[in-house]
């Protein structure tokens, strides 16, 4: 087994050659029908290392991974049934989200494909606007201000803003926290990306 991929993978492709998504600039990754991370490509990791996420990333995500040990509560929820709808309808299915850096935001579409008869996904997440982000806030506050009462720092998974600890309903843009997420941090979803992005 290559540490990119399974020896079997090449063999579940249907409508999409090995090369293409070799040879492209887009995160690819697939999945088996059990979730299992099956396939990296190279601009994976090269993505990856360009926000800082190595070589943490390439411990934590191996192949077999499943990858709901990543992805948990509402999130999770909804890739799981839209993946399993993916792979019973043979349809494919793309979802926008964010995924900025400190000083970047970011917003991508990710494709959902089907594998042969069902086995699985390829997911191929392409960069759709990308701009430097201008702080309007001065968000240099001590940690403490975002420290929830059972030790955690709430971050939304979608937009990366966090929760603040005094006032629930207001979520911060903390740079700091996106440029190194804190040890104890928590993923959730703030109001407004869960209306925008996952209520039915």
């Amino acid at each position: 087994m290559n540490h990119r991929y399974t020896n079997t993978f090449k063999n579940l492709l249907d409508k999409i050659d090995f090369e293409t998504i070799e040879n492209s600039k887009h995160a690819i990754y697939a999945i088996s029908k059990n979730f299992e991370l099956i396939y990296f490509n190279q601009a994976w990791f090269d993505f990856a290392k360009q926000n800082n996420g190595e070589p943490n990333i390439s411990k934590k995500f191996i192949i077999g991974t499943n990858i709901f040990e990543g992805i948990k509560g509402i999130v999770a929820e909804y890739y799981l049934d839209k993946y399993s709808t993916v792979q019973k309808t043979l349809k494919p299915w793309s979802h926008e989200y964010q995924c900025s850096s400190n000083s970047t935001y970011r917003e991508f579409l990710q494709n959902v494909y089907p594998l042969k008869e069902g086995s699985g996904l390829i997911i191929i997440n392409s960069l759709k606007v990308e701009h430097p982000i201008y702080e309007t806030e001065n968000h240099h506050l001590s940690k403490h201000f975002y420290i929830q009462e059972d030790g955690f720092i709430v971050q939304c998974c979608q937009c990366r803003k966090t929760q603040n600890a005094k006032n629930k309903s207001q979520w911060d843009w903390v740079p700091t926290f996106v440029e190194k997420m804190p040890k104890n941090v928590s993923h959730s979803i703030c109001p407004i990306c869960f209306d925008y992005y996952y209520k039915k």
